[in-house]
């Protein structure tokens, strides 16, 4: 993240939109995917509105970003369960 970049796009509370940044990728690494939402947290870029809703509360995951977040984090189960079944042969 660049703040000059940040300071051109956002005139709120850096610490407002680092914070959503951080739970973007977050989100990513949970999901496993490069998925973005029409709406919301995972919104591929936010806007001036993205923005104004930022300062009065955090943005929000859709339905579908909650469902793949439950998927990414079975699937990384299952994938370090076979791994611990593996290291015991």
């Amino acid at each position: 993240m660049f703040y000059d970049r940040v300071q051109r796009t956002y005139s709120g509370s850096p610490q407002i939109l680092l914070a959503h940044v951080v739970a973007h990728e977050i989100t990513h690494i949970l999901q496993g995917v490069a998925q973005h939402s029409d709406e919301g947290l995972m919104k591929a870029r936010w806007d001036r509105d993205d923005y104004a809703r930022m300062a009065l509360q955090p943005l929000t995951l859709t339905k579908t970003d909650l469902q793949l977040i439950r998927e990414g984090v079975a699937a990384y189960k299952d994938l370090s369960a076979r791994r611990a079944q593996i290291a015991r042969l």
